[in-house]
């Protein structure tokens, strides 16, 4: 696992009086063992830690119980000790059911980390909002296979209010191919992703197949636009395996401009 660092100036301190904030980005731990990620997050001290989703391995088809998913709420558990953390969904947490009703949260509650389900916190005068990826409020009898995701829109009801709040915001969004259709005209001050896998394969810094963009896909690491922030992901649940693509946390420090 590689630890990759960025700076990222922004107007903080003018919103929230920090100078400095530090974020541990982690996503895509898909239930994975997840102590040498934990590790590396101590040892970075972090001001706050986001998990910007997939952290549960769920398949299409398949409801997600939250309460069978042993290493991803040890990693919330954890996770928890070192900072305070914040817990948006990814498009393999299908928590719907058949019947339309939703699996049990209280799991993921109990470990307190903050469950951002379309919905948003107030941390240290810091907006933070999650967007869930659709799957997760779509009965999973209606999902289809998964070639159909790219046209599936997030809550863009909650999105747009999320928008109009007052003050510095960071947004926890999974997929990061959201950004050019429907994040890069909003106010976000920080958008963080994943999903991507980093393309898979890399050569030359380039991912080869991302899933919603396609082949030679733009968005699959980095910082984009100084304020779209993609890892790379935790693990791998592709058949496929990474090359020249290791698994990544992401430290961003964001730095008051001066």
């Amino acid at each position: 696992m590689e630890v990759t660092k960025y700076m990222l100036p922004k107007n903080i301190e003018a919103h929230t009086g920090w100078n400095r904030l530090r974020i541990a980005l982690a996503t895509d731990l898909h239930d994975r063992p997840y102590e040498t990620v934990i590790s590396a997050i101590r040892d970075a001290k972090p001001d706050m830690i986001a998990v910007a989703g997939d952290l549960m391995r769920g398949r299409y088809h398949i409801t997600t119980e939250p309460s069978e998913q042993e290493n991803a709420l040890g990693f919330l558990t954890a996770a928890v000790t070192v900072a305070p953390t914040f817990y948006s969904l990814g498009n393999h947490e299908t928590f719907t059911m058949y019947d339309g009703s939703f699996a049990d949260m209280k799991p993921i509650v109990e470990t307190g980390a903050v469950l951002l389900d379309d919905s948003s916190v107030m941390w240290n005068g810091i907006n933070i909002g999650g967007l869930s990826s659709p799957t997760v409020h779509v009965p999973i009898d209606g999902i289809g296979d998964d070639s159909n995701l790219k046209d599936r829109e997030p809550n863009l009801q909650w999105l747009n209010k999320f928008d109009r709040l007052d003050g510095f915001k960071i947004l926890l969004c999974h997929q990061p191919e959201y950004y050019p259709k429907y994040l890069k005209s909003t106010s976000m001050d920080i958008v963080l992703s994943g999903h991507a896998h980093g393309g898979q394969w890399r050569f030359f810094g380039q991912g080869i197949f991302a899933p919603g963009q396609g082949w030679f896909p733009k968005l699959t690491s980095g910082i984009h636009e100084e304020r779209l922030v993609i890892s790379r992901g935790l693990a791998n649940t592709a058949k496929i395996p990474r090359i020249c693509n290791e698994p990544e946390l992401v430290i961003v420090d964001v730095v008051s401009k001066r």
